[in-house]
């Protein structure tokens, strides 16, 4: 969860207290933000000039009170100092001349330093300052989008209707399927699952399927069936009177159904 902005009032509480000596860690844990706005609250308070005599005055008083505690612990016997915590833990020696972030020299030439925890984090990394980024800023969670599925099978939702098979484009001969006894096995057009949705007045009438080359026929002939072939599609137009008398008033070709004339 995001830390609360700081107000005008307290960030100037936080620069005074800054001023007088007071390490970035305290002030973070005090103020409730990060050490990294601790600093970036004072250099923005403070010129130049003086934030860079305040890093300096800061850093001083940072090896003398390392020094008072180096002294204090050379004093004491070896047996005390083994039994008995240092005073205070000190980060790695920083190495003579070398150059902080601003580009001053941090220590003196002939020396090097070791600096105290509580003042550490007063030179850490500013790097965030110039990418604009906050961490008083409220953190806005971001929407996942869902893609939308928007293809259907246009075919499979429309009703399907019966079209005249006088406008059918019917192949010169046409296949069956026809019983033992060459008898011919209308089922309802309800049966032929690969229809898809049929309207509601079609679904009773009953039809025969029809193929347009053998190959399509073997494949669905069982073994009561024969396959027998049409030479001329135009059979059907001279038997649809005796069709429609045995109830079959719908043929079905390549997944389309047709009705009979007068039908």
């Amino acid at each position: 969860m995001a830390a609360a902005r700081l107000t005008d009032a307290q960030k100037a509480q936080l620069v005074e207290r800054y001023q007088q000596g007071e390490s970035s860690a305290t002030l973070s844990r005090q103020f409730g933000c990060s050490a990294n706005t601790v600093i970036r609250v004072a250099k923005a308070a403070l010129s130049p000039e003086d934030y860079e005599r305040l890093k300096g005055s800061r850093a001083k008083g940072g090896r003398s009170r390392a020094a008072r505690t180096d002294g204090a612990a050379s004093g004491l016997g070896s047996s005390a100092a083994a039994d008995r915590p240092p005073a205070r833990t000190s980060l790695f020696p920083l190495q003579a001349q070398q150059p902080d972030q601003d580009g001053d020299v941090a220590v003196d030439d002939d020396s090097a330093a070791v600096l105290p925890l509580d003042d550490a984090d007063d030179f850490c990394d500013d790097s965030d300052d110039d990418l604009g980024v906050d961490e008083d800023d409220p953190i806005v969670p971001l929407t996942p989008i869902v893609p939308l599925v928007i293809s259907q099978d246009l075919d499979k939702c429309t009703p399907r209707a019966a079209q005249p098979l006088s406008q059918a484009r019917l192949p010169a001969a046409l296949y069956m399927l026809v019983d033992k006894s060459v008898e011919l096995q209308p089922k309802p057009l309800a049966s032929f699952s690969e229809l898809g949705v049929l309207a509601d007045d079609e679904r009773h009438f009953q039809a025969i399927l029809l193929f347009i080359n053998q190959r399509q026929a073997k494949r669905q002939c069982g073994r009561s069936q024969r396959v027998i072939k049409l030479p001329d599609s135009t059979v059907l137009f001279r038997t649809a009177p005796y069709l429609i008398a045995k109830g079959i008033s719908r043929v079905v070709v390549e997944g389309t159904v047709y009705a009979l004339p007068d039908c």
